[in-house]
């Protein structure tokens, strides 16, 4: 939302007169510095407590693959829009932006839905699941012991 009232911003200040642009566009790059920092500091977080723990790499490299292409096509898409004038580049970029926060939130709802019936599973599972942890770290212990034994001893000495 920060982000998206900046582009708003710059798109108002350049109808500003020569007088008033210069500040109205520092005003608003100190605005769009902490929309980005607030971005930086929660969209991997965001990545993070949304995927499902055994889809947690693969959501992470598809937000990092999402994220060099954005950067990667954004010259050529900001140089396009802009040719096409402030309304058209700073007008777009602000809908993009309010789009992708929507379909954020969207997922952040039906993750938060997700994660609580997930965890309502793993507490209902959690005796089975503790037996048989209990009974497969008896089975790791020993795999350990024969590992330090091997390395203690190994064949051929």
């Amino acid at each position: 939302m920060v982000l998206a009232a900046s582009y708003l911003g710059f798109l108002a200040a350049t109808s500003l007169g020569h007088g008033w642009s210069a500040p109205a566009v520092a005003t608003v790059s100190v605005v769009c510095t902490i929309g980005e920092i607030i971005y930086a500091g929660s969209a991997t977080a965001l990545v993070t407590a949304l995927a499902p723990a055994h889809l947690l790499g693969r959501a992470l490299a598809r937000f990092q693959l999402s994220t060099g292409f954005g950067l990667a096509v954004s010259p050529a898409v900001i140089t396009a829009l802009a040719s096409r004038g402030s309304a058209a580049l700073w007008g777009s970029l602000a809908a993009a932006t309010l789009l992708s926060a929507s379909a954020v939130a969207t997922e952040k709802d039906q993750g938060t839905h997700d994660l609580t019936d997930i965890e309502s599973r793993r507490d209902s599972q959690a005796p089975a699941a503790f037996e048989s942890g209990r009974r497969n770290s008896g089975h790791v212990a020993l795999m350990r012991a024969a590992g330090a034994t091997q390395r203690a001893h190994p064949r051929g000495r």
